[in-house]
């Protein structure tokens, strides 16, 4: 909590904000009071660095313990919106989305984690927001009826998951059990880390997991400067929490998955031009060769 004082005509108030911050007004009075108050400054500083001690590496995640979803709404890196028009606060201007971050996780984390945090929250506000949740709460009685992925097998007692996953709807199904049974989220890591062993790279298994075509409708940010919005690999568990701590011992950090990930989306996307192009040819070629055969043409023979 940080408590903030104003002036009335009777004197003081003092006012309390608690975290996380509900409402763009909360945000807003935050803003005031660390500007005008070293104290309260310090506070939210103090604040910044306790919730990502709690997700160290994961900073976005770290700043939604502070501000909701709903209070972020209003906001983004640069105030432009490229897919509503939209005009949107720029958080560039906020020293509490700025100079306080620097200075708070200045020991924390690099430069360039820290400089990435505020687009990488509002990229995995704005995914969560398309994402379409078919159950919001978790039933624990439910834990049968899920994938419990074994790692020599892939099969469970009820259903079986094969991979590498092969369409989005499964990867979607993955994802939702995952966060709703510990069950299969920990038989997903302990499939992440043997996996691993295959390979010496993100880049070198990936492709045991995810099938190419299951990543179609997937990017790292969920950002995409040509062609539809993409869904955010970010905002999933599938693509961020468990494969950190299923790597974490290969030395996978935050920086090593997204750029890993980032490579990975960009190559999956040039083998798709790729596909593309030289189907695109063999049709041409078929019709050119149809074209140029002679229907009316025949086999002479001469005895």
């Amino acid at each position: 909590m940080v408590k903030s004082k104003s002036s009335t005509k009777a004197g003081k108030v003092s006012r309390t904000l608690c975290f996380p911050l509900q409402t763009s007004e909360d945000i807003e009075r935050l803003e005031q009071c660390v500007k005008s108050s070293a104290d309260i400054k310090r506070q939210y500083e103090q604040i910044l660095q306790y919730f990502l001690q709690k997700t160290p590496l994961k900073p976005a995640f770290a700043l939604l313990h502070i501000f909701t979803e709903a209070a972020l709404a209003d906001y983004n890196f640069s105030g432009h919106c490229n897919y509503t028009r939209d005009k949107k606060r720029a958080m560039r201007n906020y020293v509490i989305f700025t100079s306080c971050i620097e200075s708070a996780w200045d020991k924390m984390l690099p430069a360039e984690i820290r400089g990435r945090a505020i687009r990488d929250v509002i990229a995995l506000v704005g995914n969560r927001k398309h994402l379409v949740k078919a159950h919001k709460s978790k039933d624990p009685n439910r834990d049968g009826m899920f994938i419990t992925v074994s790692v020599e097998t892939n099969k469970t007692d009820a259903y079986t998951i094969k991979f590498p996953i092969e369409s989005e709807e499964n990867v979607e199904m993955l994802e939702e059990w995952v966060k709703l049974s510990d069950n299969v989220r920990q038989r997903y890591v302990d499939y992440l880390g043997a996996v691993m062993k295959q390979g010496k790279s993100i880049g070198a298994v990936f492709g045991y997991i995810f099938s190419d075509a299951a990543m179609y409708s997937y990017n790292y940010s969920g950002i995409c400067n040509r062609g539809p919005r993409r869904k955010a690999m970010l905002g999933y568990a599938i693509f961020t929490e468990c494969m950190l701590e299923a790597w974490k011992d290969h030395g996978v950090n935050e920086t090593v998955l997204r750029d890993s990930l980032t490579l990975i989306i960009k190559q999956i996307n040039g083998r798709k031009r790729n596909r593309k192009y030289f189907q695109k040819r063999r049709a041409n070629r078929d019709i050119m060769q149809m074209e140029d055969a002679d229907p009316d043409s025949q086999i002479i023979e001469n005895n």
